[in-house]
């Protein structure tokens, strides 16, 4: 396939393994500034890691800064998100993965004057990722890359179970409600034994170890993760 590279009005050309990516923006350096765009028609995600399945992709990835905020947005899709993966199985099919938010600077630049892109705070309007038969949604998520902290919502759903959290937690505080309801435990299981990179690690942690039937959890946090 081909990329596609415009700046300044000029284009530039790269080969990639498959697909067409065309980018187009212009970028400051003198101030961090970013505004573009990435159009994506048939890119094989395993081009750019073996742990995922190639089933091309299409879709537009773009960002633009905002005064001292980034917007950013993507809309990716699978050409048949319903089909099955072929080849490897042990690897990750994405069948949808689409999001828009805005990373906020710290107030606090880096040394060199700039945005520090390890710190500022990433507030996720809308996040939804369908892959290897789940599909992961959250609103209003918001993530404090500097202080290490996160609140929303986040609501999961896999073969034979679903799973919703609502709240806040960093390293020392935090609170929030988390309900999981199973209603094939045996289904879930095979699901798990399934999962690329971790399958193996999960079948060895149930040590044959079987469940089966229905089951309801309700559980509440106080606390943070350290």
């Amino acid at each position: 396939g081909t990329g596609v590279v415009k700046k300044d009005g000029k284009d530039k050309r790269t080969d990639l393994d498959a697909g067409t990516a065309t980018l187009q923006g212009h970028y400051t350096p003198a101030t961090g500034a970013v505004d573009g765009q990435a159009d994506l028609r048939a890119v094989s995600p395993a081009a750019l890691h073996t742990a995922l399945a190639a089933a091309p992709l299409s879709g537009r990835i773009s960002a633009r800064t905002d005064g001292t905020a980034v917007r950013f947005q993507a809309d990716i899709q699978a050409a048949n998100p319903r089909a099955t993966s072929a080849g490897r199985p042990d690897a990750l099919r994405i069948n949808t993965f689409s999001t828009q938010g805005r990373w906020q600077a710290a107030d606090k630049p880096d040394k060199t004057g700039k945005p520090d892109a390890s710190s500022g705070t990433v507030l996720l309007e809308r996040l939804l990722l369908d892959a290897q038969q789940a599909r992961l949604e959250a609103t209003q998520l918001r993530v404090d890359l500097g202080a290490q902290s996160a609140q929303g919502q986040l609501a999961l759903t896999l073969p034979g179970a679903t799973a919703r959290a609502k709240g806040q937690i960093a390293a020392r505080t935090g609170a929030g409600e988390l309900q999981v309801q199973w209603s094939d435990i045996d289904r879930t299981q095979r699901w798990l034994n399934t999962l690329p990179l971790v399958g193996a690690q999960v079948q060895r942690a149930l040590k044959g170890a079987a469940a089966k039937g229905s089951a309801q959890v309700t559980a509440q946090w106080k606390g943070g993760w350290q």
